[in-house]
């Protein structure tokens, strides 16, 4: 009897020891369980995190390259005025000038005189045109507001210091052509061209920025001076091949400079040969003037209303 109530309790004890077995085979499962899903819940938030912040890299390139291409479009580009002139503002320039013209009634660069008691400074002239052809406006000024002795003209440009400089200063009769040559028609004609009036040719050196004076030209009108007043000399015939009734005596560079005396009258024939080969197919311009006002030198130079 004693051998079979051990064996039950032995049998007892093997089962709740079997029974406790399952039990932290269980708990050891249910531990796994809950650790293999925290592991997979970090991989898919870390995968989370990593997807948000490559989403996040792709939305601000495309932010950052429009800024680029915004400044890109809004930053200026460099410009330039005349050529040489460091981009400087030449209307600003010209405006000054004619200001100091206006105001002071004296020539900005030296100083001359402008001012007449029986004329008025508005009813001089300016002018902003592109006369030597080099992509920039000169500033032209006419002071023909005085009697015909004191009448000058200037045609203005602005070197490479940003300063105002006489590019030509002449007579105010001037006459622009389209291949950026300048006539100057002479205050007077009171010799022997007749219906001819005497001028001057400028031309434009790129080198020195001025004008330089390369031609003079007059001529003898038979019908009006058969008869040189001034020699007694007969009018040429001999070199009036055509027959036209004038000669012309072109000189190189002005009458006072040439040093060799009046050169050979020709026949209209050679003149017109010598005027096509200069002025070719040019025309003459009209530039568009202004009376010298406080009105005008505001709204053609400080506003730029000037064609």
């Amino acid at each position: 009897m004693k051998k079979l109530v051990c064996l039950a309790l032995a049998l007892g004890m093997m089962t709740a020891a079997f029974s406790c077995g399952q039990d932290e085979d269980a708990d050891t499962s249910a531990k796994l369980s809950v650790s293999e899903k925290d592991e997979a819940e970090d991989t898919s938030a870390e995968e989370t995190k990593e997807e948000s912040e490559e989403e996040s890299e792709a939305e601000i390139e495309p932010e950052t390259e429009a800024e680029t291409e915004k400044e890109t479009e809004e930053e200026p580009e460099e410009t330039t005025g005349a050529a040489g002139n460091n981009g400087t503002d030449v209307m600003s320039v010209y405006a000054q000038a004619m200001n100091h013209i206006y105001y002071a009634a004296e020539e900005p660069l030296s100083g001359y005189d402008l001012s007449d008691p029986d004329y008025m400074i508005s009813d001089d002239e300016f002018a902003v045109f592109d006369v030597d052809k080099d992509g920039t406006d000169e500033l032209i000024f006419l002071h023909t507001a005085t009697c015909m002795a004191g009448m000058v003209g200037y045609v203005y440009g602005v070197d490479e210091n940003g300063e105002l400089y006489e590019k030509l200063g002449s007579a105010p009769f001037m006459h622009f052509y389209s291949n950026g040559l300048i006539t100057v028609d002479d205050s007077h004609n009171q010799g022997v061209s007749g219906s001819f009036w005497p001028h001057s040719v400028c031309q434009y050196n790129a080198e020195t920025g001025v004008y330089e004076w390369i031609y003079y030209v007059s001529a003898w009108d038979k019908e009006e001076f058969p008869e040189n007043y001034y020699t007694n000399e007969k009018y040429p015939d001999e070199a009036d091949t055509s027959g036209s009734g004038f000669v012309y005596y072109i000189y190189e560079t002005k009458p006072e400079d040439d040093g060799r005396g009046e050169p050979d009258p020709v026949d209209v024939t050679v003149y017109d040969e010598w005027y096509d080969t200069l002025f070719g197919s040019a025309i003459e311009e009209k530039p568009a003037f202004y009376n010298v006002t406080e009105d005008n030198i505001q709204s053609v130079l400080e506003e730029g209303y000037a064609d």
